[in-house]
């Protein structure tokens, strides 16, 4: 929004700022804040959330070019725009720079027509739509003022009828709204596998969450008049976006649509078309930031999933986030992509887990975020803490089969046997079709000696995964405690053959050979998995399985490394809850 479109009365923190006057109040006092400052605060305050850059600020501040040294005024002007906001300590509340580019406003500003107390009644909305249409319905959301952490979007595997259905469906988000339907895409209903992408709804339906009541409805499509008409329902204004995708721009916008569509997909030919695409974007516009953020979550999942050399796509995931982050220092996806480059290129767990709280700090509802950080700290030993998150994460989005899926694994290391039965077959029945329902509820089957289940659910798993080394490796662990010898070599051969750097399920490798009776083989395995941190290694001393190798000469030391490796701070793997 530019500043001429900035009108009113903008509250932040203690601060209230007249736009139009120029003048900063502080519990209705108004603080000693000279014009080139306050110029200054509302060209950024009209960006809120953007990098600013000193050119475009110059023009804002003195658009008759009335100082020659801007660079130098500027920055004497954000000296004062920060003793007047107190914001002075190395953690900078406000008005953080940005090297070499400009400043940016990072605290969260309303007008004040809609004061934070206000907006905090009726700001949780929970959208049910198709993946082809969750990016765009998250930055609708975002231009109603739902900000990103009180938005969940739910897939259409939870519910995408309308009504009460889509009410009753969406009642554990504790949401306040709830907005249904049905989404068109380049002129046809948008499901799972449509070819448009910039899509709108069609025959939409707003529901109060607390008892179903219909608030609005639209039949026919608005184009974009439907967010106007939505926000005029909800009695909120239509802001900038502020969010995941803000700073999306009408160039970019395509491009970036078909990635998000492809990125929530979670498979390895999509995850490089979502790749492919979130470059498209940046091509079409070098500043969109949710485009590089979105880079840097398919880098690390390429390397997570053994579909890239790891060191190379870490070292890019890394580069894509602070590109994101030095255009916006807002988003949290940038950090999730740290967190993972960091603890898994370089092993630095404290590093990993202060990038975690900072994803989740920024945006409190980042269900991927909750889920990964579970992971990590089921497997550094805090399994309580661990399943919470990934609780919360299934609470935020309650249709993904990651979490649940995954679920099964951490109850699993957790030593919760019983629960890990039910929620793996709920999670296979729900998502027959997921890799992470199929991939660990069989590695649960195999580890209760339900061997033709396991081979049957890996199986099935490296047909979803289109081959994918890291669900091959999973079945040659359930061939070869089926006693298939043959089918199990065969896959081992193929998997030793994976390129040195690149994560290919090392732990289930490791235990198709203990399985087969080839302990030194596991052994060496398990070296080579640490030394290149892959993930599922960092679960040796909470993961069952690897009771069979704890007694094996040479595990000790393995296991010791793991430790030092993730900063381990608890027990080892726990006994199950009960016989089954």
């Amino acid at each position: 929004m530019g500043t001429s479109r900035l009108r009113g009365k903008i509250t932040f923190g203690d601060f209230a700022f007249d736009v139009d006057g120029l003048r900063l109040f502080r519990h209705g006092t108004v603080q000693a804040l000279q014009p080139s400052p306050a110029a200054m605060l509302r060209a950024l305050l009209a960006r809120q959330g953007e990098v600013v850059t000193r050119e475009e600020l110059s023009a804002a501040m003195w658009p008759g070019g009335e100082t020659l040294d801007h660079g130098h005024a500027i920055e004497k002007c954000a000296h004062k725009l920060r003793a007047v906001l107190g914001d002075t300590g190395p953690q900078r509340r406000y008005l953080q720079t940005v090297a070499r580019r400009g400043y940016c406003f990072t605290a969260s500003a309303y007008h004040s027509a809609v004061a934070p107390a206000a907006a905090a009644a009726w700001t949780r909305l929970a959208v049910v739509a198709p993946p082809a249409a969750a990016a765009a319905a998250e930055m609708a959301a975002d231009a109603l003022g739902m900000r990103l952490p009180t938005v969940a979007v739910m897939a259409p595997e939870v519910g995408q009828g309308e009504g009460g259905q889509a009410w009753a469906q969406s009642r554990g988000l504790r949401a306040d709204y709830v907005l249904a339907g049905r989404w068109r895409a380049a002129g046809k209903e948008a499901d799972p596998g449509a070819a448009g992408w910039d899509v709108a709804p069609a025959g939409m339906r707003l529901f109060a969450a607390r008892d179903g009541t219909l608030l609005w409805e639209q039949e026919e499509r608005g184009g974009g008049d439907w967010v106007a008409s939505l926000a005029r329902a909800m009695n909120v204004p239509v802001r900038p976006p502020l969010g995941a995708h803000a700073g999306v721009s009408a160039t970019a916008r395509p491009a970036y649509l078909r990635a998000r569509w492809y990125l929530r997909r979670r498979n390895g030919p999509d995850m490089r078309r979502a790749l492919e695409e979130f470059e498209r974007a940046i091509a079409a516009d070098p500043q969109c930031a949710p485009a590089y953020a979105g880079a840097a979550t398919c880098q690390w999942i390429l390397a997570y999933w053994g579909l890239a050399p790891a060191r190379a796509a870490i070292r890019k995931a890394r580069h894509a986030a602070k590109q994101s982050l030095e255009l916006a220092p807002r988003l949290a996806e940038p950090y999730l992509a740290l967190a993972q480059a960091g603890f898994l290129l370089a092993g630095e767990w404290p590093g990993a887990r202060r990038y975690f709280r900072a994803a989740l700090a920024r945006n409190p509802s980042y269900a991927v975020a909750h889920h990964h950080y579970g992971r990590w700290l089921v497997a550094r030993g805090e399994a309580s803490r661990g399943l919470a998150e990934n609780a919360r994460a299934l609470l935020l989005d309650r249709g993904s089969a990651p979490f649940s899926g995954g679920r099964v694994y951490l109850l699993m290391c957790a030593g919760r046997i019983g629960e890990a039965l039910a929620v793996g077959r709920r999670a296979t029945a729900a998502h027959p079709h997921r890799l992470a329902a199929r991939l660990h509820f069989g590695t649960l089957c195999g580890y209760l000696g339900r061997t033709e289940d396991a081979v049957a659910q890996h199986e099935r798993a490296v047909e979803i995964a289109h081959g994918m080394a890291y669900a091959k490796a999973a079945l040659a662990e359930s061939y070869a405690r089926a006693g298939r010898r043959p089918q199990a070599r065969a896959l081992l051969v193929e998997l030793e053959a994976v390129a040195e750097d690149t994560y290919a399920n090392g732990a289930a490798v490791a235990l198709a050979y203990a399985a087969l009776g080839q302990v030194d083989q596991a052994l060496a395995r398990l070296d080579r998995s640490i030394a290149v941190r892959d993930p599922t290694a960092a679960f040796l001393a909470v993961d069952p399985r690897f009771h069979a190798l704890a007694a094996a000469p040479g595990f000790a030391p393995l296991l010791e490394r793991v430790k030092q490796w993730i900063a381990f701070a608890g027990g080892t793997a726990q006994a199950p809850d009960h016989e089954l």
